[in-house]
């Protein structure tokens, strides 16, 4: 699907199909015994990443997630809070 051997993939020539493959793939580290980074970093050489930019980009994704987490549990909260 996205295996590429070439290494040259960098920020400026990522496409939005490499991060959803690879979005999807950091699905797959829920699964017990896989861990996220690892998935990730291995998708992001599949697709052709250069080896430094597919760790930075492993480690941007996860960036996101905790904030948002925290949004949606004070949200969460707030909203049943006002229904009670």
């Amino acid at each position: 699907m996205c295996y590429n051997k070439t290494g040259k993939t960098t920020e400026k020539n990522a496409t939005y199909l490499q991060g959803t493959i690879i979005g999807i793939s950091q699905g797959f580290a829920t699964l017990p015994g896989l861990s996220r980074s690892g998935t990730t970093i291995a998708c992001c050489l599949a697709c052709g990443f250069e080896k430094k930019f597919a760790v930075k980009y492993s480690f941007l994704i996860v960036s996101i997630t905790p904030p948002i987490s925290l949004v949606k549990h004070y949200y969460t909260k707030i909203i049943t809070k006002k229904s009670t």
